[in-house]
């Protein structure tokens, strides 16, 4: 809609020129203006590869080595087959359906070695697989597992902490601080523009995984539409890292072998007497380089070109390749290597019922519970272990899991479809686990209101919690492995970017409880922006639901190039609960020259096509215009113009649209 709003303008200003400078030809063509669409994303194309880049990763190595009896987990990475896009599918899939980390671990090993991220054997530091161009995040094979873990738990960051955490570390793209519209306008792009990108090209695996894995959870988002929640947008550390990663991917292939690294990350083979103490060393080189901040970075036409888009829809014109600045993606590479490296617990939270529903009346007195599961599951080698015990670490164990606490943070939708019940955790949102390592929060669900149930038709929607957890016998933290291998970084370093640590990534799951229930809710979207000085709003509403007759109003004007622009416009459609529905309505663009004695009028009219994409959880309404006719005038003292307006309909486009129980036109 952006590029109408601005093609309609500068229709409007030719106008005005016309009417002052000369009559109209007979043999002038008729300007044919596109439909109203949204900014359409174009097409990165196929980025140039580094000299030596596969378009897939090469077969796994098969010799691994010498293992020691404590690791319980041996990496064998297979390279997927078929091309970048097919992969990203294919392994989303597959990592959806994984019961546990055990399953999920060698199929996560599969997406890190398709997004160019190292993964070594921790027991003869030998890379699993080839990995170019390559990530500078570089992984272990039992930091994998902890990766693994933490997906399982459902870990990580909303969009919302993430655009938080990267800003207390300073960090702007093209001089614009980060903010959760900033971040969704960047997937946005990027999934766009890799959906239209050659499938075959490396670049593509990221983002298409990043699409097709949020597709599959729950709540389900599409990456391409803006719009969501942003914290409905969980990032786990898989995902983070695979952020991180694109972002310090070069064409250097990674060595072959730890030991024979040249520079900071050199480390020996375990049987070295020395191995913690050059894994220490390798740390600090790691921490010290990547929280240094002030850093450029970005490869790949693709993201360099979805940043550059989300920049500039943030205000900022793009011109110059992209520049992120400061400690952000850096103290996140710290983030995943230390989360990876301490993650042994398996920390989870479902729901009981899933879905749970409305209390119909008094003596449907129906209750809910999110209970949360911890146990300890780590696959360190015995050198790891070894070397945390020499730092004064302890291991976890099972024997004691009652003394560890859960504190309950509500995140969505807590308490608008229900209560927590303060007897069921004593007036508090924290509790210890039992010896069996379960704790439960238990939620009243809200009685329907009479007749709604009966009547009104079926509504979903979920409630989200997160919980915290806080142990007695703990893995490593951030300032332990940091502290550990502190050596030449600063000292103003450690305490800051510990703290931001575990501020950010304490140890943590999500629940996500499905919750149906009757109501009439009218649903909404608002769309506004700024063309060339004019500003614009689209409101559209359907005050029976997602189904049924909506509504798109257009205003907006302001003043710009001399000429002061008024905007007017009404549609209305209906969309069918199964098939396409249609819209159509008219608009209208009057301007008037403050200079001069001069006005200028562009009315329309369109008609077109409505259907439902997106999720269950953001639907997204989908416009498809198929034709736009009406007419251009121009009037002067000494002048006057008229040009008819024909033209086919623009590319399809959609806008999320959320439910607003206070409407006030729906009263």
């Amino acid at each position: 809609m952006n590029r109408f709003i601005g093609l309609s303008l500068r229709i409007t200003t030719a106008l005005v020129f016309l009417t002052v400078s000369c009559s109209p030809k007979p043999s002038q063509p008729a300007v044919q203006p596109t439909a109203p669409t949204v900014p359409a994303v174009t097409q990165a194309g196929v980025a140039p590869q580094p000299a030596g880049a596969a378009t897939q990763p090469a077969a796994a190595a098969t010799e691994a080595g010498p293992v020691q009896a404590a690791v319980a987990w041996k990496l064998e990475v297979s390279a997927p087959t078929g091309n970048a896009a097919d992969a990203a599918r294919d392994l989303a899939a597959k990592l959806a359906q994984a019961k546990d980390a055990d399953q999920a671990a060698p199929i996560l090993a599969e997406v890190l070695v398709w997004a160019g991220i190292p993964i070594y054997d921790s027991n003869g530091q030998r890379l699993a697989a080839p990995v170019e161009p390559a990530s500078e995040l570089q992984l272990f094979d039992f930091q994998v597992y902890g990766l693994a873990l933490d997906y399982m738990n459902q870990g990580g960051l909303t969009l919302d902490e993430l655009s938080q955490a990267l800003t207390e570390a300073e960090t702007t793209v093209n001089d614009i601080p980060m903010t959760a519209d900033l971040l969704e306008n960047l997937f946005s792009n990027w999934t766009t523009s890799a959906a239209q990108a050659d499938p075959s090209n490396w670049e593509t695996f990221t983002p298409d995984f990043l699409r097709e894995l949020n597709l599959i959870k729950d709540p389900a988002i599409d990456l391409q539409y803006t719009g969501y929640d942003a914290n409905d947008l969980r990032l786990s550390g898989l995902e983070l890292a695979l952020l991180a990663a694109a972002h310090v991917r070069d064409g250097t292939p990674a060595p072959e072998s730890l030991a024979s690294f040249e520079g900071a990350y050199k480390l020996a083979a375990p049987h070295s007497d020395n191995v913690c103490a050059e894994w220490n060393k390798s740390q600090e080189a790691a921490f010290s380089k990547w929280g240094a901040g002030g850093t450029t970075w970005g490869v790949g036409e693709i993201l360099g070109t979805a940043w550059d888009m989300a920049t500039e829809a943030a205000g900022k014109v793009a011109g110059s390749a992209m520049k992120i600045f400061g400690k952000g993606f850096g103290w996140l590479l710290t983030a995943i290597s230390t989360l990876a490296g301490a993650t042994a617990w398996e920390f989870t939270i479902s729901a009981d019922p899933n879905p749970a529903h409305y209390k119909h009346n008094q003596q449907n007195d129906v209750t809910a519970d999110f209970v949360a599961h911890i146990k300890v599951n780590e696959k360190w080698p015995k050198w790891f272990a070894d070397c945390l015990k020499s730092i004064g670490t302890e291991m976890p164990s099972n024997d004691n899991l009652s003394d560890n606490i859960i504190h309950w943070y509500p995140i969505h939708n807590l308490p608008p479809h229900a209560d927590i019940d303060p007897e069921g955790q004593n007036g508090r949102m924290e509790q210890h686990f039992t010896s069996s390592g379960e704790a439960r929060l238990k939620v009243l669900m809200w009685q329907e209101k009479d007749g709604d149930w009966e009547t009104a038709p079926e509504k979903h929607d979920h409630m989200t919690v997160r919980g915290e957890l806080y142990r007695n016998n703990d893995m490593p933290g951030a300032e332990t492995l940091i502290e550990a291998a502190s050596g030449n970084i600063p000292a103003a370093i450690i305490p800051v970017l510990t703290k931001w640590y575990d501020k950010w990534f304490p140890k943590k799951a999500w629940g996500v409880m499905n919750v149906d229930y009757h109501k009439i809710v009218p649903m909404v979207f608002t769309q506004s922006g700024e063309a060339e000085g004019i500003h614009w709003t689209a409101t559209g509403y359907n005050c029976q639901g997602i189904y049924g007759s909506w509504t798109v109003e257009l205003s907006g004007g302001g003043n710009s190039q001399g000429m002061v622009l008024v905007i007017d416009g009404n549609l209305s459609g209906t969309l069918p609960k199964e098939g396409e529905g249609t819209i159509s309505g008219s608009e209208s663009f009057d301007a008037i020259v403050s200079t001069a004695p001069i006005n200028a009028n562009l009315d329309f009219s369109v008609s077109g096509k409505l259907n439902v994409s997106g999720t269950k959880d953001a639907p997204v309404l989908v416009f498809k215009w198929d034709q736009a006719s009406g007419s251009a005038t121009g009037q002067a003292p000494n002048a006057k113009i008229s040009m008819p307006l024909q033209g086919p309909g623009g590319a399809p486009f959609g806008v999320v649209i959320k439910p607003d129980p206070e409407f006030a036109k729906c009263k």
